[in-house]
């Protein structure tokens, strides 16, 4: 995995995903989209040095998209299914 990215299982999902992310400290906001671009969550990061898991069993099924903004203004975006 590089350096601003980071990795989300289980893909699709019935509720929790969890993010691992690349270089601890590096990320600050994970936001998660719908499939129209809308924000449905955003939360910040603070001094994480291990995986972050996301309840996403209050969300209608489709597709999700979780992005994580790093320091530098990097973002990286990664496709989710509820089911």
């Amino acid at each position: 995995m590089a350096v601003g990215g980071f990795r989300v299982v289980p893909n699709p999902t019935h509720a929790l995903i969890t993010l691992t992310l690349a270089g601890p400290g590096q990320a600050r906001y994970i936001t998660l989209l719908d499939a129209t671009g809308r924000t449905v969550l955003e939360q910040p990061i603070a001094n994480v040095n291990g995986p972050i898991t996301m309840d996403l069993s209050g969300h209608d099924n489709g597709l999700y998209f979780v992005q994580v903004a790093f320091t530098g203004g990097t973002r990286a975006v990664q496709r989710v299914v509820k089911e």
